[in-house]
């Protein structure tokens, strides 16, 4: 599923397109390298209805997490990123793009707080038990949860279980240094 930067990479994509094309937008709301500005997020989203071949299925942006920045100051500046790309989501709303994935999460942001998660999240580096550089938040305790695990009311002790939704790796073996295990075998 290709990522759009720009109204420019969805002209093109619309342009060659021979049927309906499934596609994900990326805002840069502070880590400053590829995504569309979230100022630009009305008309974008007004151009994006137009284009009859490509179906927004999600939108997503990387928070910049500074590696060596104190934890105090460290928070403020990912809410900041946070509400860049909550109003970009807002503006794609009200111009009817209600895309099904919404991503902001990824580890680094994930050692910080729990309340960036949106519907998806990235784990990346988590996921092989690699912790991104920087401050970290205590641990949450017993009470924590897996945002891979979906919550299902009335079953099993206390009235909760969970069961994994969806995960998967997509590994570079060669660079990664990891073996890579098809999904059907998690």
């Amino acid at each position: 599923m290709p990522t759009l930067l720009d109204l420019e990479d969805a002209q093109t994509y619309e342009r060659h397109a021979t049927r309906r094309l499934k596609a994900f937008l990326k805002f840069d709301v502070g880590l400053e390298r590829l995504g569309a500005a979230p100022e630009n997020a009305p008309s974008l989203g007004v151009a994006l209805r137009a284009l009859h071949h490509l179906e927004l299925r999600g939108v997503y942006t990387h928070l910049h997490v500074p590696p060596h920045a104190p934890a105090e100051e460290m928070y403020p500046y990912l809410q900041w990123q946070f509400a860049r790309f909550k109003s970009a989501l807002e503006a794609l709303r009200e111009a009817g793009i209600e895309p099904s994935i919404r991503m902001a999460a990824s580890s680094g942001v994930l050692m910080q707080t729990d309340e960036m998660h949106l519907n998806a999240v990235d784990p990346g580096h988590l996921l092989f038990g690699m912790y991104p550089s920087g401050p970290r938040r205590p641990p949450a305790g017993p009470a924590a949860r897996s945002t891979l695990a979906e919550e299902s009311p009335g079953a099993g002790q206390g009235g909760e279980s969970h069961r994994i939704r969806g995960a998967g790796a997509i590994c570079n073996p060669t660079r990664d240094g990891h073996r890579c295990v098809p999904l059907r075998h998690l």
